[in-house]
């Protein structure tokens, strides 16, 4: 098992595992050198005796994952480096992975398309992830776990402080609470009766190499920054969600490096590598870790 001491950094990084658990003589020097790098993280908990409370099911267990453009595509180098496509690899072949991603869309039920004007925001069209058909297509496809990453879009400031749009009081997010506890209920309501995670989306910064610019697509930093780490976590309590995918915090907030993205707003690669660790350390382990009997070395 000495592979697994190469394997511990990003271990710890990924899944936020105590330093005990690699402390309890699993890990030790001898045997084969084969790399786990590629090994599922599902199989690799399995292999330390991890037991997961949860979904169980004869088959693949089907993961739905809602979302805006950060989730279709982003700035992935193709459609196998999406955050849904790398959970994809490090779930393994017990999960069954589907992106149901959709550019511009907004949690709001009323969101507007458009990247804004200056100095007033120009915003125009239908761009509520309510109206596409995305959002059936998430529906019914019979999901046992359901991860929900939307408000990038509507933190545009003709959505988010629009009072037409999101409520009044202005600019806290009344319309986006409301219709994030209503998407919520609908999923919660399935007959496939799917676990439920939100996520705070990614920070917003300045365009790379451009500390003098503003954030891109008119959208506003203290509410990215700000506000969502705080609101969506007072939803999710609310809605007693089954977890929260923190990736946000796991870009590094407001210190994140602004070479992740491609724009300030989408990330690249290495950040969606970041993106699918925090959402498969939540789906595997869901803040609660329950260990049977360690396997004897070998």
């Amino acid at each position: 098992m000495s592979q697994l001491v190469s394997l511990l950094p990003a271990l710890a990084f990924a899944l936020g595992l105590p330093l005990a658990l690699f402390a309890c003589g699993y890990i030790h020097s001898g045997g084969d050198d084969r790399s786990l790098r590629d090994t599922p993280m599902s199989h690799l908990l399995g292999g330390i005796g991890w037991r997961r409370k949860g979904v169980r099911k004869d088959g693949p267990i089907r993961v739905s994952c809602v979302g805006d453009s950060i989730t279709f595509h982003g700035c992935a180098s193709n459609e196998s480096m999406t955050y849904p496509s790398q959970l994809q690899r490090l779930l393994g072949t017990g999960y069954e992975v589907h992106n149901f991603g959709d550019s511009g869309k907004c949690l709001l039920k009323n969101g507007l398309c458009g990247n804004g004007g200056d100095p007033i925001p120009q915003c125009d069209g239908d761009c509520s992830y309510w109206h596409q058909d995305t959002f059936p297509g998430a529906l019914h496809s019979s999901p046992d776990i359901v991860t929900i990453m939307l408000g990038t879009n509507d933190a545009k400031y003709c959505n988010f402080y629009s009072t037409e749009r999101n409520g009044s009081p202005r600019g806290i997010g009344v319309g986006y609470r409301e219709a994030y506890l209503d998407m919520i209920d609908m999923f919660r309501r399935l007959p496939s009766n799917p676990k439920i995670y939100v996520a705070i989306p990614p920070p917003l910064t300045h365009p790379p190499g451009h500390p003098d610019l503003p954030p891109p697509f008119n959208m506003s930093s203290n509410v990215i920054n700000g506000i969502y780490p705080v609101l969506i976590r007072s939803i999710a309590a609310d809605a007693g969600v089954d977890g929260i995918i923190d990736t946000w915090s796991a870009l590094g907030g407001v210190d994140m490096d602004p070479d992740k993205t491609c724009d300030g707003c989408h990330p690249k690669d290495e950040a969606f590598g970041i993106i699918a660790k925090t959402f498969a350390a939540e789906i595997l382990l869901g803040g609660e870790m329950q260990y049977g009997s360690m396997p004897e070395e070998q």
